[in-house]
């Protein structure tokens, strides 16, 4: 059955609001009267900052609290009908992969690593620079068989590797880019995990999954016989996207914090779930954090 109330799909910036409950800006996702085609409450949805914040309201918590009666089967039930991802153009990848000079992310990893090994990992994960503000990364999601399913484009300080996110939002898609510049009309997005294309050559080394990609890209550089991931969230680690790993011995190494959340989809999947930085890492500190401090 199709359900009446439904999380807001992503089309851009406008469809993301401020968080009720942690503050942060364009991270939460509302729901919709699809029959109605209106948001409910403001403080009904979900933050996408599942770790750091987690806040989820549901319309039935929603309709409980205001005591009204709740019935979230829509109305004229039609199938859904499963739509086909778009990807980004090949081209757009290629016109990024230009001189790091003025990408402040592959600066900051230069301070910390030789130059070889960086531009080495830099090609094999396919990360451009953008000009959406000046010295972005753009970090592509390539499938395997090589579709560019979307990009994402960040800020970091050069100096100390961290993102810029003031006054800027934390993170662009460059699907977003094209559609506000009118490159392209409508977009489905598809997310894969950043780093999936290189499973097409390598078949044999087991899988390291973290979170972000500046993560995947240190750990591909200190332990280079692993294969490494980026989900970009947990959210991400659900079983359309991990169907691809099914074959391969994968170890999910999730930020201090939050090992049990992160555990309980390992373990669903048949993964394994490291705890070093739980017993051995600070408070909400990243596996690329623990490296470089130690």
């Amino acid at each position: 059955m199709e359900f009446k109330y439904q999380l807001e799909k992503y089309k851009g910036r406008k469809t993301r609001f401020t968080c009720p409950s942690c503050g942060a800006k364009f991270s939460f996702t509302r729901y919709i009267d699809i029959e109605k085609d209106q948001y409910l409450s403001e403080e009904v949805g979900i933050c996408n900052r599942e770790i750091k914040c987690g806040f989820h309201k549901s319309p039935k918590e929603y309709f409980i609290e205001n005591k009204l009666p709740f019935e979230n089967v829509k109305q004229n039930y039609r199938p859904i009908i499963k739509t086909i991802p778009d990807f980004v153009s090949a081209e757009k990848v290629s016109e990024s992969l230009v001189e790091f000079s003025n990408n402040n992310f592959v600066q900051f990893m230069y301070s910390k690593f030789p130059k070889y090994k960086v531009d080495k990992v830099m090609q094999k994960y396919k990360v451009g620079t953008h000009d959406h503000w000046k010295g972005a990364t753009v970090f592509w999601q390539i499938d395997t068989v090589y579709n560019v399913r979307t990009g994402k484009v960040m800020l970091f300080n050069r100096d100390t590797g961290k993102r810029i996110k003031k006054p800027y939002p934390h993170v662009n898609w460059i699907h977003s880019l094209l559609l506000k510049q009118g490159e392209i009309l409508e977009f489905n997005m598809s997310q894969c995990f950043f780093g999936e294309h290189l499973l097409k050559k390598d078949k044999t080394s087991n899988i390291g999954i973290v979170e972000s990609e500046k993560t995947a890209l240190i750990c591909a550089i200190e332990f280079p016989d692993m294969l490494w991931l980026a989900s970009g969230g947990l959210s991400n680690l659900n079983s359309e996207k991990v169907n691809i790993l099914k074959t391969r011995k994968v170890t999910l190494f999730p930020d201090n914090g939050a090992y049990d959340k992160w555990k309980d989809k390992a373990d669903n999947f048949g993964f394994k779930t490291s705890s070093l930085l739980e017993e051995k890492g600070s408070k909400g500190q990243d596996f690329a954090d623990y490296i470089l401090n130690y």
